[in-house]
């Protein structure tokens, strides 16, 4: 279902720092970073290729998942799934995981970038 689909893609930029904010400064032409595009990385680990500016960075997971990979099967995806639910328990992100209100993810995700993705 194309609503299904849309719902979980939106959901999961929403999740992102670089997707809902950006840095502004006079430092770039257009004044924004356009969330993360702008800020050109160089000197990166030969393991992490086609990786060129902080969103890129950000969305392969510092390298772990490349741009481009082949379509997991379902098993792989069972797999990971698995592996992160064992190493990241739901009693590790407290009450976070109880937000359902998308305007609360935002401005958890905005506290994130603002702390850690644009500390200063």
């Amino acid at each position: 279902n194309i609503f299904l689909r849309m719902l979980t893609h939106i959901m999961g930029d929403l999740h992102m720092p670089l997707h809902a904010t950006a840095s502004v400064s006079t430092w770039f032409n257009t004044s924004s970073d356009a969330g993360g595009n702008k800020i050109w990385l160089t000197g990166l680990p030969d393991d992490i290729k086609g990786v060129n500016n902080l969103h890129m960075l950000w969305d392969s997971v510092a390298g772990a998942y490349p741009r481009s990979f082949p379509k997991p099967d379902l098993n792989d995806i069972a797999k990971e799934a698995s592996s992160l639910i064992q190493t990241y328990p739901r009693t590790t992100f407290g009450d976070r995981l109880d937000m359902q209100n998308p305007w609360d993810i935002a401005k958890e995700t905005k506290r994130i970038s603002t702390k850690i993705v644009y500390r200063e």
